[in-house]
């Protein structure tokens, strides 16, 4: 059964569509954003609030799908482009990845260059839960939190070699947003917070975009919330890997 959400989503979405198609009016008087992350931190979460305000746009993932099939992308063409004038915030979602990735390095590049672009830095504290996230997602090919992970899909047995690898990348992450984002305003988000306080969050996140206060909503649900012992076969040594989750 469709919830008032469902609705409630698909007549903003359907609206700002058809204004940013007919509207006459446009201009680029509206604040720029850039959700930066890891995968499987939040960041379609994120982008599904953010879309429920009636004069916020986030295209997602727009720059990968248009480089994938083949295009040119630019962030300040295809993204922070001429908009209606009611628009008052644009964003997208940019990986770390892109930052050694050819394809995307022109991506970051322009997001360094350009300290106007507020940064919503989203990261995960517990590392290892991002990390088992997205080896399933790799797994079940289930990349979204339209739905969880099927039930029947098998535990998974997480090798420590790889998952310290995986989180060396995330503090060279880190220690490069810190570094090369200085001077960029940056609006820090924890995947935990956003799940166990969103209304909080979201109110200074709209603050920090410059647009009237709403109440943002999202259809998404969290994916497999089971206990870890429920997801991997050895949770136990999994987690003596470390005495806590790592503070990203």
């Amino acid at each position: 059964m469709w919830t008032r959400e469902y609705w409630n989503t698909q007549w903003i979405l359907r609206q700002k569509q058809a204004r940013e198609k007919w509207s006459v009016l446009r201009g680029e008087n509206y604040t720029r954003f850039v959700i930066l992350s890891a995968p499987r931190t939040g960041s379609t979460l994120l982008h599904t609030y953010l879309n429920s305000h009636p004069h916020i746009f986030s295209m997602g993932e727009r720059p990968r799908e248009l480089i994938q099939a083949g295009e040119k992308c630019t962030l300040k063409k295809d993204v922070f482009r001429s908009m209606p004038k009611w628009t008052g915030a644009v964003g997208c979602k940019l990986f770390y990845s892109y930052r050694s990735d050819s394809q995307f390095q022109p991506l970051v590049s322009e997001l360094v260059n350009d300290p106007g672009i507020l940064v919503i830095h989203l990261t995960r504290s517990d590392v290892l839960r991002a990390y088992i996230s997205e080896q399933k997602a790799w797994l079940t090919g289930h990349w979204n939190d339209w739905r969880r992970f099927p039930q029947t899909t098998p535990k998974m047995l997480i090798e420590e070699a790889p998952f310290r690898d995986y989180m060396t990348e995330i503090e060279n992450a880190n220690a490069w947003v810190a570094e090369q984002l200085l001077h960029h305003r940056v609006f820090p988000i924890a995947y935990e917070d956003l799940v166990a306080k969103p209304d909080q969050l979201l109110t200074g996140l709209q603050a920090a975009l410059g647009v009237r206060q709403k109440i943002l909503f999202s259809l998404l649900t969290r994916q497999n919330p089971e206990p870890l012992a429920a997801l991997i076969s050895n949770a136990e040594e999994a987690r003596s890997w470390f005495p806590e989750p790592a503070p990203y």
